[in-house]
């Protein structure tokens, strides 16, 4: 969390973010739950940085997400993050 500003904004499926404190409790609930990441690919372009991966859990090893960052002074002030919510859900019952 060095790298996250204080005022970082984040936006993400169902929910919007507006400080490092909001956006460490949502990171910290998600990433307990990781057994892997695939990466796909990187982008950088100046300020900005794109990644897309498969965060893999129990759930699902195969459903990608992406993530868009800008950085300023070292810090990330924003970030995008896509995926689709729910593909983490509880399978489906027959």
């Amino acid at each position: 969390m060095s790298y996250v500003a204080d005022d970082i904004t984040c936006r993400a499926p169902g929910v919007d973010l507006d400080s490092k404190d909001a956006y460490r409790g949502f990171i910290g609930g998600f990433a307990p739950m990781l057994t892997g990441i695939g990466d796909i690919a990187e982008f950088v372009d100046e300020d900005r940085v794109a990644l897309f991966y498969y965060p893999q859990t129990a759930t699902t090893a195969t459903t990608p997400a992406a993530e868009f960052f800008t950085v300023k002074d070292g810090k990330i002030i924003e970030s995008v993050l896509i995926f689709d919510r729910l593909s983490y859900g509880p399978p489906e019952q027959a």
